[in-house]
C-alpha cells in the first residue's frame, strides 16, 4: 500500500493536511522496508486509543530512523501511546530494517548506523 493511502486511512493519527510546516509526513516512512511494516501493523492501535480519548490535538509528525533507531515524533501523546511507541521502537531494534529477519540482528556502525542482521550486513554496497 502506497504511503499516501495509509496516511489517509489515519487521518485521526495524521492529520488532513501534510504542510511541511506542520507535519513531516509529507517525506513518507523514513525507516527501512521492515520496519516500516512494523509500524503500519500497529496503527489501528494507535488509532483506537487516539478515538477512545477524542485526542483532536494528537498527531504523529515525523517517523524515521536515527542513529539506528526508530524515532516517532508526535504532538500531545499520552501514556498510552508513548507505551506503544517504545514497543514499536523495541521491535524495531531487535528486526532487520532491510529484509525483516530476527536472527542475528544487531546494531551496526561504522559511520553510518543501522540494524540489520548478517546476511544484510555482508552484503552492503558501499559507493567509493
Amino acid at each position: 500500500m502506497k504511503t499516501k493511502e495509509i496516511l489517509d486511512m489515519y487521518p485521526e493519527l495524521f492529520g488532513k493536511d501534510f504542510d511541511p510546516k506542520k507535519t513531516l509526513m509529507c517525506f513518507g516512512f523514513e525507516v527501512g522496508p521492515y520496519w516500516r511494516e512494523i509500524v503500519i501493523s500497529y496503527l489501528p492501535e494507535l488509532s483506537k486509543i487516539v478515538k477512545e480519548n477524542n485526542m483532536d490535538d494528537f498527531i504523529i509528525i515525523q517517523i524515521k530512523e536515527k542513529f539506528g533507531r526508530l524515532s516517532i515524533y508526535t504532538r500531545n501523546p499520552n501514556d498510552k501511546i508513548n507505551d506503544i511507541i517504545s514497543q514499536i521502537a523495541l521491535e524495531c531494534s531487535k528486526t532487520c530494517d532491510n529484509c525483516g529477519s530476527k536472527e542475528n540482528v544487531l546494531f551496526r556502525t561504522d559511520g553510518w548506523y543501522r540494524v540489520h542482521c548478517d546476511a544484510c550486513e555482508n552484503n552492503l554496497i558501499y559507493w567509493s
